[in-house]
């Protein structure tokens, strides 16, 4: 586990992913477009700002992605997010029945057969890949091979939640795609991510952990939606007493289910990232015993919760 404090790119990197949820419900619209700029403007020196959009933001699929750049010009950041869902709760109950965890597909940058990530989290990232500026039509990878080759700036890859898997998917992406087609030879790519559902197998993970040893991934200990599908057996009673609890909001089904489940998605079928170094674990924010099973997931697992908890830990140099 990756000691704090925490620097001015982790506080940069939750700053942009949760400005990717902005005017959520109003995705494409110059309103949102308007609303992201002027967040990104204002963004302070302790978040590496101010920040300027220079590509997107675009939505395909109900992911989006956005592209900006520091002040100085020497950072380039992509931050991602996923469908936005009515609450936290939905997101891990879609995640447990409708993503099919069992279904792992090939990973393809570069294409290996043992390389595998989850079949659901696999189309979601098609969508990425197919993304455009709907002003420019500059799809994202020729984007970043036209400014990072002009000024060698670094690239910073962030988002939270499912936004934070897909960033984890983008930076092995974009590093094996960037130095394509006359692109820039050695792009620095940091990836920050938050709250990540595992992305696939143990062979994903040591090929990230290889490629990205600066990388970081940021967890709230009792949030459950890192804990699919890589921890998933913590999620059977994952709020200490006296919280809610699973099985009591859930029902017997479910639980037992998802006890049946437990040991089919454990290592090494599916294995977080940064398995030595890199993951913080932050501190979290109290149970109440007055919230509903559904009400403290989408608590510990908000982009508001993980920012507060950077923002209490002493800051360090970028």
């Amino acid at each position: 586990m990756a000691e704090l404090p925490v620097s001015a790119t982790a506080m940069a990197a939750v700053t942009l992913s949760s400005i990717a949820y902005t005017e959520g419900p109003a995705d494409g619209s110059a309103k949102q477009k308007a609303a992201i700029l002027e967040e990104l403007v204002n963004i302070g020196l302790h978040s590496d700002g101010p920040w300027s959009l220079v590509w997107g933001p675009s939505v395909c699929g109900g992911i989006l992605a956005l592209v900006a750049v520091n002040q100085s010009g020497s950072r380039f950041a992509l931050s991602l997010r996923g469908r936005i869902l009515t609450d936290s709760w939905s997101m891990l109950n879609g995640l447990l029945q409708h993503a099919d965890p069992l279904s792992q597909t090939e990973w393809h940058y570069p294409r290996s057969s043992e390389i595998m990530i989850a079949g659901g989290f696999a189309e979601s990232f098609h969508n990425v890949v197919a993304m455009t500026d709907p002003v420019t039509g500059w799809n994202l990878v020729d984007f970043l091979r036209s400014a990072l080759k002009q000024s060698n700036a670094e690239l910073l890859v962030t988002g939270h939640s499912l936004g934070g898997t897909l960033a984890a998917m983008a930076a092995l992406w974009l590093h094996d795609q960037l130095p394509r087609a006359g692109g820039p030879e050695n792009v620095r790519i940091v990836p920050h991510v938050f709250a990540t559902p595992t992305a696939g197998n143990k062979a994903f993970a040591d090929r990230y952990d290889a490629v990205f040893p600066e990388s970081f991934r940021y967890v709230n200990p009792i949030d459950p939606i890192p804990m699919v599908y890589g921890g998933i057996s913590r999620l059977i009673d994952c709020f200490p007493e006296p919280g809610p609890q699973l099985r009591s909001e859930a029902g017997t089904l479910i639980y037992d289910s998802l006890c049946m489940l437990a040991p089919m998605l454990s290592t090494p079928t599916y294995v977080h990232t940064n398995q030595r170094r890199g993951t913080v674990v932050l501190p979290g924010v109290d149970v109440s015993p007055a919230n509903t099973f559904a009400q403290e997931v989408t608590n510990q697992h908000s982009v508001y919760t993980y920012a507060k908890a950077l923002g209490r830990v002493e800051m360090v140099g970028a």
